[in-house]
């Protein structure tokens, strides 16, 4: 069809039949409605047809309470992993999920090369000790995800495995085994089913990749991060996403110092 051919009317006919197309959610029928409408604002301002792109509009993403990984939860986790295969790979897998911050892509995306292991960096004299994997983040660039001793334990204990079960040409860190593609890289699907599984075998519903990145960030902030050093620890390049995340989880325990029940001159029941 011609641009020319396009008006108002086909334009919001459109609009309403893209919030039926069977699969799609929300947030990829919005994409979608955003991108033709940039389309038609470009086309306007460079004068090729008339302001179409006012018509469309792009549906609002219901935001959702996801959960949070707690500390006591991190814990319950890592004692359901056994000592198989599979148990040490999962364990290193959630203890670099919430001691990293990584996103599900970065974790799946994470080399052998991109694994750097007790690592010396002098700093006013003194020598410190770090471990940190590098990544990909949004945007394309490479940044810095850093761990401590416990999770470079967990991880040593899968790297030394994971030369057994991954393919020769495989440089990924984590791998699935079993399943259609054995020792070749966990896929963000891959990892959403092993975390899922995992919740559920110890009792914990709602476990995804971005509850343990939600439990990081909350965690950071009850050991006093600044949202600054969030942001960098996080990988984040503004902190609106860091004050949600900890704001939805400060405002339940401040509620009981202004709950109106709870504040009643002699109680419920008086």
């Amino acid at each position: 069809m011609a641009l020319d051919q396009v008006n108002t009317l086909l334009l919001r006919q459109w609009n309403a039949d893209i919030q039926d197309t069977p699969g799609w959610s929300l947030a990829t029928i919005r994409l979608a409605v955003n991108v033709v409408r940039v389309f038609f604002n470009w086309c306007f301002l460079e004068r090729l047809c008339d302001d179409l792109g006012r018509v469309l509009i792009a549906p609002s993403v219901k935001e959702k309470v996801e959960h949070t990984i707690t500390p006591e939860e991190m814990v319950s986790l890592l004692q359901s992993c056994d000592d198989s295969i599979e148990g040490i790979r999962d364990a290193s897998i959630i203890a670099m999920l919430y001691d990293t911050g990584f996103r599900a892509t970065e974790i799946c995306s994470l080399t052998l090369d991109g694994v750097h292991l007790d690592q010396k960096i002098w700093h006013k004299g003194d020598i410190f000790i770090v471990n940190y994997g590098v990544v990909q983040v949004k945007g394309g660039d490479e940044a810095q995800g850093w761990f401590e001793k416990e999770t470079r334990d967990l991880l040593t204990t899968w790297l030394k495995i994971q030369t057994l079960v991954a393919q020769t040409t495989e440089n990924a860190v984590f791998v699935a085994i079993g399943g259609n593609t054995p020792g070749q890289a966990l896929t963000r699907s891959g990892l959403r089913g092993i975390v899922r599984r995992m919740g559920e075998r110890v009792g914990i519903s709602g476990v995804t990749p971005r509850a343990f990145r939600r439990g990081f960030t909350i965690a950071m902030d009850d050991a006093g991060a600044s949202d600054n050093l969030k942001a960098k620890f996080g990988r984040w390049k503004f902190s609106a996403m860091i004050r949600r995340y900890t704001h939805a989880q400060r405002i339940g325990w401040q509620f009981k110092d202004f709950s109106p029940m709870g504040n009643l001159p002699n109680g419920p029941d008086s």
